[in-house]
């Protein structure tokens, strides 16, 4: 994924851990979405991130996240609805959004910024399999954390 990938003549970068704008977006995705686009015009979601990840408008326009978009889409973690203009995650993508907001926040991040972020509350009950699910491979990835410190 980190490596570019072409549309026509154009060439579109990867995707890559410290591309904070395109983690935010998957993990946008991932949570209001539930894994379906439909519900989603490209404005209504630039707003739930402006929202969600307290930016202003100048610090993500309109036309940056449907470039991102259209990255994610290229790179296949997301794919057209046939006959319609909305988007769904592939199977793969969804898979791969999860590890990468996973790394991010639980290894990159710290390592790069010498910080914690927070971390879900193990005491809540998740709602959704999407959320039981996205909280197993939080624990998961303590489990791995721990033994490579050991």
């Amino acid at each position: 994924m980190a490596q570019p990938v072409l549309q026509g003549k154009t060439k579109v970068s990867g995707i890559k851990l410290e591309q904070k704008r395109i983690l935010r977006l998957l993990e946008v995705l991932l949570q209001g979405a539930g894994g379906h686009l439909k519900r989603w015009t490209t404005a209504q979601l630039h707003q739930t991130v402006l929202e969600q990840c307290d930016l202003k408008e100048k610090d993500y326009t309109l036309n940056q996240i449907r470039y991102d978009l259209r990255k994610i889409r290229l790179h296949g973690l997301i794919e057209r609805i046939s006959r319609s203009h909305a988007y769904r995650f592939t199977q793969r993508g969804q898979k791969l959004a999860l590890l990468l907001i996973q790394l991010r926040k639980r290894i990159y991040g710290p390592i790069a910024f010498g910080t914690l972020r927070h971390r879900p509350n193990k005491d809540q009950m998740p709602d959704s399999t999407f959320e039981r699910v996205y909280h197993k491979i939080d624990q998961a990835f303590d489990e791995a954390i721990e033994l490579l410190a050991a």
